[in-house]
């Protein structure tokens, strides 16, 4: 198993997830003048970072194993995807619930900041490091497993 090609992988979507709050706080909220703590903009930003946490698990997991073996397991990629979307998502609704969690990132910034850079960098934190955690976990897994195959 190539481990560089687990390593690029969390950074990629490591990043991706974290990008995700700016554009729907930031950029959706003004768009649509929502306020930034409304239920429906955190809600929206959930549905939306759990969805593409999934299809990006399923990418770059069918990229390991394909790469492990020259074939893979859609069986086995489906049900590491899976895991990493239950991660993310304990992540994200620990964060949504407990304000607390954001707080010891957002706590750092000058205490003028704007809400929205202020709720985007506390979930964009907590994001980036469950994607971290959820593709080193399922990546290994994947190439584990197709190894197995």
């Amino acid at each position: 198993m190539d481990n560089s090609l687990v390593f690029v992988m969390m950074i990629c979507v490591g990043m991706l997830m974290a990008v995700l709050p700016f554009g729907v706080f930031m950029g959706l909220g003004t768009v649509l003048e929502i306020a930034p703590s409304d239920t429906r903009l955190v809600i929206c930003y959930i549905l939306l970072a759990l969805i593409l946490s999934y299809l990006l698990a399923l990418v770059a997991f069918s990229l390991i194993q394909s790469n492990s073996t020259g074939k893979y397991n859609i069986k086995q990629v489906a049900a590491n995807a899976g895991i990493s979307l239950a991660l993310q998502s304990i992540t994200l609704f620990l964060v949504w619930l407990i304000p607390s969690l954001r707080g010891l990132v957002t706590n750092l910034l000058p205490p003028d900041s704007e809400e929205e850079v202020t709720i985007s960098i506390g979930y964009s934190y907590w994001s980036f490091w469950a994607a971290l955690f959820s593709v080193a976990i399922g990546g290994t897994l994947s190439g584990v497993s197709s190894e197995a195959v």
